[in-house]
């Protein structure tokens, strides 16, 4: 790690670590050879920050590109490896970045439900992830985020949050839902499922429910 992603690592997770009691299970799956894009389910805003601080490397994210028009925090968000991406619309210079990051052999954060879910329950997945893959050619994480949504405080209360790992899905794998030619929309909502399976196999485990916490693994 970089010294200064090195400090930012440190310091928000020990923020995290006195706000939550977090359980993390299948850490081993994250392949050590080569960068993955990390599919998470999205509770809180903390989910990135809680994920990144329990990876022993670097990882790169995605942020709306809004954030970055304030000067000061959009030159933060880029040390801190944060790509920035236009909402709505399919950015092409975001993808550029994205392939040559996955390239290189990092690993990106993606929300494929593309908002934080309000009730705790898993949403659809959106075909922006199967894009995402099939422009990359890249292997996917399966990560289940469970617990973050609800109020916490450092010190004053720390709810169970369940961070667990699941079976990476190879590139090769993803690559076979695309059809040969035409319209590719399909396939990758194709993909989009595919992932989203083994995601909703370990939130049905967790038992999760509205306002529920994630029973301790």
């Amino acid at each position: 790690m970089r010294a200064v992603y090195r400090l930012a690592h440190t310091v928000v997770g020990t923020f995290i670590s006195l706000s939550y009691r977090v359980t993390v299970v299948g850490l081993e799956n994250l392949p050590a050879d080569k960068g993955v894009i990390l599919a998470c389910t999205h509770q809180s805003n903390f989910d990135p920050v809680l994920v990144a601080t329990r990876l022993p490397r670097e990882i790169h994210f995605l942020a709306k590109r809004e954030l970055f028009r304030f000067g000061p925090f959009g030159w933060v968000l880029a040390l801190l490896n944060t790509i920035p991406i236009e909402r709505r619309t399919v950015d092409l210079k975001a993808m550029k970045q994205v392939r040559r990051t996955l390239a290189g052999g990092h690993d990106l954060i993606f929300f494929p439900e593309g908002t934080r879910s309000r009730d705790g329950r898993l949403g659809t997945f959106r075909k922006g992830i199967g894009m995402v893959c099939a422009l990359s050619g890249s292997a996917v994480l399966p990560v289940l985020i469970h617990g973050t949504r609800q109020s916490s405080f450092p010190l004053l209360r720390r709810p169970h949050v369940l961070l667990r790992f699941g079976t990476v899905i190879p590139a090769e794998e993803l690559k076979a839902l695309l059809p040969a030619s035409g319209d590719k929309s399909g396939g990758y909502a194709r993909i989009a499922e595919r992932i989203r399976e083994p995601i909703l196999a370990m939130a049905r485990e967790a038992g999760m429910e509205p306002g529920s916490e994630p029973t301790p693994a």
